[in-house]
C-alpha cells in the first residue's frame, strides 16, 4: 500500500461513511475504527429507519445488518428519503449511533463513526427456589436516574431475552455508567434492577405474583378503537414501564409490584393525557380508562372597562390562535391544550388594548384543565385613541413611507403609509414624538405628541422635507491608557428625542453600531431637536450632547 493510500485511510477514520450510487441504488460505504484510527475487523453495523426516543423493541428493529472486513471496511443499502440511523458497535467498544438526514444522505456527505471503548452487565435471573428462569424478558437497559442527561442521550437501548440457563448479557455500554433494566415473566412480578457498567455478576430473583390491571383508552370525541397501538407509560418505584393498547384500544398489564405509579397516554404534542395515580395491591384487577384530550374551548364575553358593558370587534389571541368578539362581545377560541391560566392577548390592530376591571366589577378567569372548556370569561378592555396624520409632500417620494413613533415609555412604533390621511392607534395618555420618513432622502420634522385623558380622537401634520444627517466619531478613554483609542464595534451612537430629569435619554429614534474607527454616520434623520448619546456595550457611562437639526442639513 502506497504511502498516499495510507495517509487517506488515516484521515477517513475520522470520516468514514460516505454515500454513493451504484446502479441507482444508495449505497452506504465507510470504515469503523477506534479512537487511534485503528479499523475494527468484525464490527457490526445496522441501519435502522424507524427509531424512537422511546424504548420498545420494534421501533428499534434494524433494516439491515452487516459486518466490516479485516480493514474495517463496510457498506449497506440505505434509502435517500427516509431518516437513518447508523448503529455500530463490536466486542469491546460501545455502542455508536450517529443519525443520517435525508439532505445529507442525497448529497453525499461523509461523517463520522469511531468508536470508544465498551464494557458489559451480565447476569443470572432465578426464581425464588434458586432455579433459572429461562424465556424472561430482559430489558431496555436504559441509564439510571443518575446518569447525566447529556450521557444518556448517547446510550442505545438493548434488550433481550434469558437463555434456558437464565443468563443474559448487555455489551457495548459506556464505562462506569449507572444503568437499570426491567426484567419480566408471565406469572411473576416485575423487577427493576440498578447495575454498574462492567458488573458481569448479576443476580436477579423473580418472586410468583404482582398485580394486574387493565382498561382503555379513550377521547371525548373517539372510541377506544381509534387509539389501536397506543402507547402509555406507567411510573413509579424509580422506572417506567412502556406498554402498548391492542388492536381494540384496551391494555393488559400484570406483575406489578407493589407501590404508587402514574399511568398517561403518550400522545404527540400539542394533546395531552390525563394522567391517573394507582396505587398496588389496592387498585388491583381494576379496569380504568385513559383519556386522551380532543382540546377546549374557551368562551367569554369582552367588555369595556369605562362603561361596563359588552363591546364587539375585539380581536384576541391565544397562542397561534385568533378570534374577533361579535357585536354583544362575545367570542369563542380553540381548540386549546395548554392547562392552568390562558394567556389572552389582544391585539391592538383592532383599537382595543387590555384593562384592568372596574372597581368592584366581576371578573371570571379561569383556569384550564386541558379538557374541560371554559365558558362566561371575562376580557376587559378599553378603546385606543386613533390619531388621524395629515402627510404634506408625500407625492414627493417614490419610495415606501413609514410613519414612526417614538412613546415616551415603551418601544417605537413603526407603520407603514399608503395614503393620507392616515390614521395610528395609541394608548390613551400616549406622550411621544411622531415623525414620518422614506428611509432614504425625505423626512418631517420631529413633532411631539400628547393625548389628553379620555381623547378618542386627535388630528395633527407632518410636512415632508428633504431629510437631515449626522456623521461623527466616537472616542473611548482606556482604563489602563491615557490615551485616547478607538474601540471600533463596542461604541455605540444613540438618538433620543429628549433627555430626562436623570440624564436619561427618552424617544428612542435609533441607533448605529460604531465602525473599527470609531466612526459612526446616521443617513436619515427628521429635522428638530434630539438627542445625541454615545455609549459602549455593556458599559453603564454614556455621554451626550444636544443636537438641532434643519431640513436637509448634514452635519
Amino acid at each position: 500500500m502506497s504511502l498516499v493510500s495510507q495517509r487517506r485511510i488515516l484521515v477517513l477514520s475520522l470520516v468514514i461513511v460516505s454515500v454513493g450510487q451504484i446502479f441507482g441504488a444508495s449505497i452506504l460505504t465507510g470504515v469503523v475504527t477506534d479512537t487511534n484510527r485503528r479499523p475494527i475487523p468484525g464490527a457490526k453495523v445496522q441501519i435502522l429507519s424507524q427509531f424512537s426516543e422511546l424504548f420498545f423493541p420494534e421501533f428499534w428493529k434494524p433494516g439491515e445488518e452487516t459486518a466490516t472486513d479485516d480493514q474495517g471496511r463496510f457498506s449497506l443499502g440505505i434509502s435517500e428519503t427516509t431518516p437513518t440511523l447508523i448503529i455500530a458497535w463490536a466486542n469491546g467498544y460501545r455502542r455508536t449511533k450517529f443519525a443520517l438526514s435525508p439532505a445529507v444522505l442525497a448529497k453525499g456527505h461523509t461523517v463520522g463513526l469511531a468508536l470508544e471503548h465498551g464494557e458489559r452487565v451480565a447476569g443470572i435471573v432465578e426464581d425464588e427456589a434458586g432455579q433459572p428462569v429461562s424465556g424472561a424478558e430482559v430489558g431496555p437497559i436504559v441509564g439510571s436516574i443518575d446518569m447525566e442527561p447529556a450521557i444518556a442521550r448517547r446510550h442505545v437501548p438493548q434488550w433481550t431475552v434469558t437463555g434456558s440457563d437464565g443468563r443474559f448479557e448487555f455489551d457495548g455500554l459506556m464505562p462506569k455508567q449507572p444503568y437499570q433494566f426491567l426484567v419480566r415473566k408471565p406469572g411473576y412480578e416485575i423487577q427493576n434492577v440498578m447495575v454498574q457498567a462492567g458488573q458481569t455478576d448479576v443476580r436477579v430473583q423473580l418472586r410468583k405474583g404482582g398485580h394486574s390491571i387493565g382498561g382503555m383508552v379513550r377521547s371525548r370525541s373517539q372510541d377506544p378503537q381509534t387509539f389501536a397501538g397506543q402507547l402509555l407509560r406507567f411510573n413509579g418505584n424509580g422506572f417506567d414501564l412502556i406498554v402498548k393498547a391492542d388492536e381494540h384500544g384496551h391494555f393488559q398489564v400484570d406483575g406489578m409490584p407493589a407501590g404508587n405509579f402514574s399511568l398517561e397516554a403518550i400522545v404527540p404534542s400539542p394533546r395531552i393525557s390525563r394522567v391517573l395515580t394507582l396505587e398496588f395491591p389496592r387498585d388491583a384487577a381494576r379496569n380504568v380508562t385513559v383519556e386522551v384530550s380532543d382540546g377546549y374551548f374557551l368562551e367569554g364575553t369582552t367588555l369595556d372597562a369605562e362603561t361596563s358593558t359588552p363591546v364587539g370587534g375585539v380581536s384576541l389571541r391565544i397562542e397561534d390562535l385568533r378570534t374577533t368578539s361579535d357585536a354583544h362581545g362575545y367570542f369563542r377560541i380553540g381548540p386549546l391544550w395548554q392547562t392552568g391560566k390562558p394567556w389572552i392577548e389582544i391585539e391592538e390592530e383592532s383599537g382595543f388594548a387590555v384593562a384592568a376591571p372596574p372597581p368592584g366589577a366581576l371578573s371570571r378567569n379561569e383556569d384550564a384543565d386541558g379538557f374541560r372548556n371554559l365558558v362566561g370569561q371575562t376580557v376587559w378592555v378599553r378603546r385606543l385613541a386613533r390619531l388621524h396624520v395629515n402627510i404634506q409632500g408625500l407625492e414627493f417620494t417614490t419610495r415606501s413611507l413609514t410613519m414612526y413613533f417614538a412613546p415616551k415609555d415603551g418601544k417605537l412604533i413603526s407603520q407603514g403609509v399608503t395614503t393620507s390621511p392616515t390614521r395610528l392607534r395609541l394608548r390613551e395618555t400616549s406622550e411621544g414624538w411622531l415623525y414620518a420618513s422614506d428611509g432614504f432622502e425625505w423626512s418631517s420634522p420631529l413633532l411631539k405628541v400628547s393625548l389628553a385623558p379620555n381623547s378618542k380622537d386627535s388630528a395633527v401634520t407632518l410636512t415632508l422635507h428633504n431629510a437631515a444627517s449626522v456623521r461623527g466619531f466616537i472616542r473611548s478613554k482606556s482604563v489602563s491608557e491615557s490615551a485616547e483609542s478607538t474601540t471600533g464595534p463596542r461604541l455605540l451612537a444613540r438618538i433620543f428625542a429628549v433627555q430626562d430629569e436623570n440624564g436619561n435619554g427618552v424617544g428612542w429614534i435609533g441607533e448605529v453600531e460604531c465602525k473599527q474607527d470609531g466612526s459612526f454616520r446616521f443617513p436619515c434623520l427628521p429635522s428638530g431637536e434630539m438627542l445625541l448619546e454615545a455609549t459602549k456595550v455593556g458599559s453603564a457611562i454614556r455621554k451626550t450632547s444636544a443636537l438641532v437639526l434643519r431640513p436637509g442639513e448634514n452635519r
